[in-house]
This record gives C-alpha cells, sequence and structure tokens, in this order.
C-alpha cells in the first residue's frame, strides 16, 4: 500500500495553507517521513489563531484513498468566522 500526509493550516483550507509529503509506496504500517512542510508568511501574532492539520491517507490505485488518522495541533484557539476549531484533538 502507499501512504502519505496532507497538511492543513487552519482555519484556512485554500491552497496556500495545503501541503502533501511525498507518497511512500510499499510501506509497513508505520511508515517514516522525513520530510519538510514550509509555510511562509506566518508571524508570530497570527499563531494564536491558527492551527496544523495533519491527516494520513491510504492511496489505492483503483479506488478512493482511505483516511487513516490525523491530528490538530497549535497553541491558541484555532477560531474561524464560523466559530472554534477545536485543536490538539485527535480524530
Amino acid at each position: 500500500s502507499c501512504r502519505y500526509v496532507k497538511t492543513y493550516l487552519l482555519p484556512d483550507k485554500s491552497r496556500q495553507g495545503k501541503r502533501k509529503t511525498t507518497i511512500k509506496r510499499n510501506t509497513s504500517l508505520n511508515p517514516h517521513y522525513n520530510h519538510t512542510l514550509v509555510y511562509n508568511n506566518i508571524f508570530a501574532e497570527q499563531l494564536s489563531h491558527i492551527c496544523l492539520e495533519l491527516t494520513v491517507w491510504d492511496r489505492e490505485p483503483l479506488s478512493s484513498n482511505d483516511f487513516l488518522g490525523g491530528v490538530r495541533l497549535g497553541v491558541g484557539n484555532g477560531e474561524k468566522a464560523k466559530g472554534p476549531v477545536e485543536v490538539l484533538q485527535v480524530f
């Protein structure tokens, strides 16, 4: 199977806030990612309002990708216009 990680800077789920690791092919159930994802133009005063969402996916060639799990990390409350986003949450 093939696995990869997608990241979003919340509350903005636009292309600018999205990143994806390389796909790890034929990996065990515990693949290691030594991958650096860079977000530019993030300022210290913004950190209390954003969080990083990491999701792990299993890529299937002839079907849709399977969601394996994820986590949201942040120092703030992740507030957005429609209400709060849970941070430090495993889903």
